[in-house]
């Protein structure tokens, strides 16, 4: 079942690269071989005439698969959002889990196997609670996170019981990690396609709210020239009617004469009738207006 995820998320992988996939792709392949290693399969199979290799890559698989499943979940459940402190912590233990690997070449088996073990409890519980507090903060990723660990965690109890003589020896108890991690690895490929999901609703709301703001930008940019052009039109009449009307007196000027009589001598012209001018005026008006001044 893993080996089968395996290719297929490589596939995905290489069809559309996803950095999260690539972590996926890596925690997944370090536990499988982690797996055959336990197993005896990897040292009957793989590399029979390296015994000494057998022990090394016991520890060092271990602290890979450990390392790779705490860089998923950070990309999973990015936690820097809702915990950076935690985050903060998850990335010192990836850096010790690296330094381990590394010293696994080089220290005794001895020695490195209990790191290796304590580091693998520590690491399990700890996902485990990153996950619990990522789905307390409502982070839609961590509940499945959640489950997934779990049910690997239960697998593994139920194993480490079986050898600790507290369960009887049965396919349910000799295969309980193979069978815990099969499950998790199933839910955490779902994870990653509820993922998609989740982007591509986030995608959807973010297109449908740029074009609901575009259009009420246009509506209100629509809104603001018609006030304008409205604004423009009764300023213009108002320079029109400024333009009719002699700034001293008050009363129509000679555009507004020259204007009016055109029209009115068209009209007589069309209706063959008579037109009649009378002129009106104010005798010595400049001597009044020098005398008594513009306001009089």
């Amino acid at each position: 079942v893993m080996l089968a995820i395996l290719v297929y998320k490589l596939l995905l992988y290489l069809a559309i690269p996803d950095t999260i996939s690539l972590h996926y792709v890596s925690y997944i392949s370090t536990f499988v071989l982690l797996q055959l290693t336990l197993n005896g399969l990897a040292f009957e199979y793989l590399w029979p005439a390296l015994p000494v290799w057998n022990g090394h890559a016991l520890v060092l698989l271990l602290l890979l698969a450990i390392l790779f499943a705490t860089q998923f979940t950070r990309a999973l459940l990015e936690p820097w959002r809702v915990l950076p402190r935690n985050d903060r912590a998850l990335r010192g233990f990836m850096l010790l889990m690296g330094v381990g690997a590394l010293a696994s070449l080089f220290v005794s088996y001895s020695i490195m196997i209990l790191f290796a073990t304590a580091a693998g409890l520590i690491g399990m519980v700890y996902l485990n609670l990153i996950g619990l507090a990522c789905w307390k903060k409502g982070v839609k990723l961590a509940g499945i996170y959640l489950a997934s660990w779990s049910i690997f965690l239960i697998g593994a109890a139920v194993y480490g019981l079986k050898a600790s003589g507290l369960l009887p020896s049965a396919f349910i108890t000799d295969y309980a990690i193979q069978a815990g991690s099969a499950l998790e690895v199933l839910l955490l490929s779902f994870a990653l396609a509820y993922r998609i999901k989740l982007l591509k609703q986030e995608n959807e709301r973010m297109q449908y709210e740029g074009t609901a703001n575009l259009e009420h930008n246009v509506t209100l940019r629509t809104e603001e020239l018609n006030a304008a052009l409205v604004e423009l039109s009764k300023a213009n009449q108002r320079l029109e009617d400024i333009s009719r009307i002699d700034g001293l007196t008050g009363v129509m000027n000679r555009r507004h004469f020259d204007e009016t009589y055109a029209k009115q001598w068209n009209n007589a012209i069309r209706g063959k009738n008579c037109i009649a001018v009378l002129l009106l005026d104010l005798d010595h008006f400049k001597t009044i207006n020098d005398t008594y001044g513009h306001l009089c």
